[in-house]
C-alpha cells in the first residue's frame, strides 16, 4: 500500500458515515420563506456522532421529478417561522 493509498484509507476511515432518517421529510425553505425541497435523510460522523450534512430532495418540474444534493448541516437552520429548516445561502439555483 502506498503512501498515498494509506492517506486516502485513513482519510475515509475518519470520514466514515452513517445515515440517519431523522428529520426525514422536513421541509426546506429559502430565507424569504420559498420552499425548495426536503430533507430525505441526514448523514452523521461514525466518529463524533455529529451530523455532517443532510441529503435534500429538490422540487423538480412533476415531469422530471426531484433532484437530491448534499447540504452541510452547519448551512440548515431550524426555523419556527417555517416549522422546517431555513437554507442559509444566496439565491444561487440548487439542484442544477
Amino acid at each position: 500500500m502506498t503512501t498515498e493509498t494509506t492517506a486516502v484509507a485513513s482519510h475515509a476511515e475518519a470520514e466514515a458515515l452513517i445515515l440517519n432518517n431523522i428529520g426525514k421529510g422536513a421541509p426546506v425553505y429559502r430565507p424569504n420563506g420559498e420552499r425548495i425541497g426536503q430533507i430525505e435523510c441526514v448523514m452523521v460522523s461514525e466518529a463524533t456522532r455529529k451530523i455532517v450534512y443532510a441529503v435534500v430532495s429538490f422540487r423538480g418540474q412533476v415531469s422530471l421529478g426531484a433532484k437530491h444534493g448534499r447540504i452541510p448541516w452547519s448551512l440548515l437552520v431550524y426555523s419556527p417561522d417555517f416549522e422546517g429548516y431555513e437554507l442559509r445561502i444566496d439565491d444561487t439555483p440548487l439542484g442544477a
